[in-house]
């Protein structure tokens, strides 16, 4: 099974997150001026606009920055909390340069095999339905590629959701390096890479595949939740608007029968009755 790890969330300061908007929207070219603590006034136009409009029109609205535990419902065009689209597009606004493929080898400091029965346990961990074991010849060193990646997810549903996972996949297969994943921050890196080393060919198509199918399986336990959560808030809109239907056909059969009451005259006239009586 692929799978990712989910990074932890920063704290949510909103006074550090004035200074950086306003630091951010000044470098890319607005007018901002600070109107309260937690609030931000801005005249923005060109690439500073791009947060709001795709065209860079001239855009001008005050940002609010409310506390984390202010739970009034927020708007994503105007403020600014925790995990809002609005942060994502001005980090990306900032550092708009494609991604570049980096590439690192990790220190080690095992020079010597394993033992064959250290081997083995090794082989039937990873692959436990083994029937047989058998070494065919001595163990040679060679290098063991990984591909690491850190991705930003965003679920449009009922409510948006976004989260940021780092993913490792073994190359060429696509398995899951879950080792790498977890441990890629106390890792130490070689001092030099070796001259002769034969890098796996960049095949983006192909790592496509591997990363998606890696975040697919890291969300699945997120979106199976997202999914209930939707059918069960449009399963109570869809009863709320049958009961609405129906208390307004009952209140119309209601208001319809006194209509036909009356009191025949016998000169082809009915007397209605009295006002209270039809209401």
């Amino acid at each position: 099974a692929l799978a990712a790890m989910n990074l932890s969330r920063l704290p949510h300061e909103p006074g550090a997150l004035v200074d950086f908007y306003q630091q951010a929207l000044d470098h890319l070219g607005a007018v901002c001026e600070r109107t309260w603590f937690d609030r931000l006034q801005l005249v923005a136009e060109g690439r500073a606009a791009k947060l709001w409009n795709d065209d860079g029109a001239l855009h001008e609205t005050e940002l609010h920055f409310p506390a984390p535990e202010n739970s009034a419902p927020r708007d994503a065009a105007r403020e600014v909390f925790p995990g809002c689209p609005l942060t994502f597009r001005l980090a990306e606004t900032l550092f708009p340069s494609p991604l570049t493929l980096e590439r690192a080898v990790l220190s080690s400091d095992r020079t010597q095999p394993p033992t064959a029965d250290v081997a083995e346990k090794l082989w039937r961990a990873q692959w436990p339905d083994g029937a047989r074991w058998r070494m065919d010849g001595a163990f040679k060193p060679a290098h063991h590629f990984s591909l690491l990646a850190l991705a930003r997810c965003e679920i449009q549903a009922i409510d948006q959701h976004w989260s940021l996972h780092r993913v490792a996949v073994a190359l060429p297969g696509g398995e899951a390096d879950e080792a790498l994943a977890a441990a890629v921050d106390f890792a130490d890196l070689a001092a030099e890479i070796p001259p002769d080393l034969n890098w796996p060919a960049c095949d983006t198509a192909r790592w496509h595949e591997h990363l998606s199918a890696a975040l697919t399986g890291a969300l699945a336990t997120e979106l199976d939740s997202i999914r209930h959560r939707q059918e069960n808030y449009l399963r109570r809109e869809l009863d709320r608007i049958d009961a609405g239907a129906f208390a307004r056909d009952s209140g119309a059969s209601f208001r319809a029968f006194p209509q036909q009451q009356g009191t025949g005259n016998g000169d082809g006239t009915v007397d209605q009755p009295d006002d209270h009586r039809s209401a």
